[in-house]
């Protein structure tokens, strides 16, 4: 029986070709193609791996869908696809946004963390945010950080957990 271990970590992002671009560029759009959405997809090498754009019109809003479902979903897809023609090779960090959706969500849980902050420094009581996934908790842990004062702590259960934000009585 063959054993299945974790993958391998993510591709050195200086390793990224313009063929393996092209090609998770290529299976984002057979993706879309098929599932009846006439769109235009890029894709370029990033920081971190590579990030797929994706713009379908007036029919953005279906890609995104509900608190950007759809999208996550679209993201897991390529990057399994991309996983099955190398298994056992390491494969970039892929990203895929849907007119802007990404850039404008991690923006407004930026400002969200600065609000709650303001409320803790107000109130003096902890704030929380509501479920958010894993990437959405670390923009939030993130901003955090850079105030003074402050910590955040994710509390819960499953998938979607909360960002805690309370008074660090440690930091000056």
């Amino acid at each position: 029986m063959e054993s299945y271990g974790p993958p391998p970590p993510p591709l050195d992002p200086s390793q990224i070709t313009p063929e393996l671009v092209e090609t998770v560029r290529s299976i984002a759009q057979g993706i879309v193609e098929q599932m009846g959405f006439p769109s235009e997809v890029s894709a370029e090498r990033t920081r971190d791996g590579i990030r797929v754009a994706v713009r379908a019109g007036d029919r953005d809003q279906f890609l995104i869908g509900r608190e950007g479902e759809t999208l996550a979903a679209l993201q897991h897809l390529v990057a399994r696809m991309l996983r099955a023609r190398a298994p056992e090779d390491a494969i970039p960090r892929v990203e895929v946004d849907v007119a802007g959706y990404r850039d404008r969500r991690v923006e407004s849980l930026r400002v969200l963390a600065r609000e709650l902050i303001e409320e803790v420094r107000e109130s003096g009581a902890e704030a929380s945010t509501e479920p958010l996934s894993a990437i959405e908790r670390r923009i939030v842990h993130l901003e955090v950080a850079e105030a003074e004062a402050f910590t955040s702590v994710s509390v819960g259960d499953g998938l979607f957990k909360r960002v805690i934000i309370r008074r660090d009585d440690t930091k000056p």
